[in-house]
């Protein structure tokens, strides 16, 4: 999908950037996530590829694949796939109408808002969110809260709510080094 928008905004100028993280369970490695962020003016593209090939309890293979687009500073477009256990586990979409975004999952339930999309879950990923207090999250297709740790300034948790953490995010010097998910199976994301 990446490669279709490609052509159209690769120059000199583009700025590439790119991270990558071992997936960890109990300080063994199970997997992988990498990301990619393009950006050129007004576009920026964003490419994440996740994969956890040793097996935990309930997952023995899963395969996470996003893609973002932003224009203008708003979220243009998005498309989430994750595999578990080789099975379609989660199929979300989201698309700018102009006006409005449409949400779609498993190519079914639609759902319209209007409120402009600035600053989405995969931009976590390369900026520390100074001043940006929600989120909106690509799989979860809703805005979460951020909050970040009194003591340690480059520490944040996303959650529902302040009762309701399920994601930790560490950066050193802006740059993200590490991310603990706190769900049905915990894992934690470190950097390469």
């Amino acid at each position: 999908m990446i490669l279709f928008f490609l052509p159209t905004i690769l120059t000199a100028q583009s700025k590439f950037d790119t991270v990558s993280f071992e997936i960890k369970r109990k300080n063994k490695v199970i997997g992988q996530v990498s990301a990619t962020r393009i950006a050129n003016g007004a576009i920026e593209l964003y490419k994440v590829d996740g994969n956890i090939d040793k097996g935990t309890l309930l997952v023995n293979t899963m395969k996470y694949k996003l893609y973002v687009e932003y224009r203008y500073g708003k979220l243009y477009k998005s498309d989430l796939k994750i595999f578990v256990n080789n099975q379609l586990h989660k199929d979300t979409q989201i698309i700018s109408n102009g006006n409005n975004y449409v949400t779609t999952i498993k190519g079914g339930r639609k759902k319209e808002f209007k409120k402009p999309i600035t600053f989405s879950s995969v931009q976590l990923l390369f900026r520390a969110p100074n001043r940006v207090k929600k989120t909106f999250s690509e799989g979860k297709l809703r805005y979460r809260e951020i909050f970040q740790d009194d003591k340690n300034k480059n520490s944040y948790s996303l959650g529902d709510s302040a009762s309701h953490i399920d994601c930790y995010y560490q950066y050193d010097q802006g740059r993200l080094v590490l991310i603990q998910i706190r769900d049905i199976v915990d894992f934690d994301l470190v950097e390469k």
